[in-house]
């Protein structure tokens, strides 16, 4: 597989919305990996689960198993959108808490006065 180099998102040449708005990629929030993964592949499930479920309320004929497995992915995308959601708050949450630790120490650092010296005092021969 190849990757095509340079900009490939289709923003003009020259776009500076992201720095205009103070949201350099220091300061993106970042999104949960299982966002990407298990939640995607459920959300593609859900059409397939709201209709078996719309069909079983109208009265239709839904084979039993079907209709648990689309209980199931329903309630299972509520379940892994709060997971997403918790992780996503703890990323960014500790991604600006370091920020802000970062700059505090930067801020703080008083002079150190050392308590030793390494200088050679000067012998009777010296005087």
């Amino acid at each position: 597989m190849t990757f095509k180099k340079g900009n490939t998102l289709g923003f003009a040449p020259g776009n500076t919305l992201a720095k205009e708005n103070n949201n350099q990629k220091k300061r993106r929030m970042r999104k949960s990996s299982m966002r990407k993964t298990l939640l995607e592949k459920l959300e593609a499930m859900c059409p397939a689960a709201l209709k078996n479920l719309e069909d079983s309320v109208s009265g239709k004929q839904v084979d039993k198993e079907v209709l648990s497995t689309s209980k199931f992915v329903i309630a299972n995308v509520v379940t892994v959108n709060k997971a997403c959601v918790a992780e996503e708050a703890t990323l960014n949450g500790l991604r600006t808490e370091m920020d802000k630790l970062e700059e505090d120490a930067q801020e703080d650092e008083p002079e150190v006065k050392s308590k030793f010296s390494l200088t050679v005092l000067p012998t009777k021969k010296d005087l």
